[in-house]
């Protein structure tokens, strides 16, 4: 039981240093805004769920859902990946969502 409650914690502080990078992410987004295109409200931006994800093939990454920007802000998800990338963290997808 003690191994699995370390596994959960240490998985859990993942996820929250995940959230704030993300969320340093798009601190730093809003500086270069004027390059990034599509529906942003930028005064709300916030990344406000990180999670991992597993497949049935075995591969596995994270997700961060970002809320106050359009599902198809292409271009703010590929910001966020790609700093997240930058930052160490690997097969990261960025959903979001209004």
């Amino acid at each position: 039981m003690l191994v699995w409650f370390k596994f959960f914690h240490r998985r859990r502080r993942d996820l929250q240093e995940l959230k704030a990078d993300a969320d340093a992410v798009l601190f730093s987004a809003r500086q270069a805004r004027e390059s990034i295109g599509g529906a942003v409200n930028w005064g709300s931006l916030r990344c406000w769920q990180a999670e991992e994800w597993h497949d049935q093939d075995g591969t596995h990454g994270f997700r961060v859902w970002i809320e106050e920007a359009s599902p198809h802000a292409d271009e703010l998800q590929s910001y966020v990946r790609t700093s997240l990338r930058e930052r160490g963290w690997k097969n990261v997808e960025v959903v979001t969502e209004w």
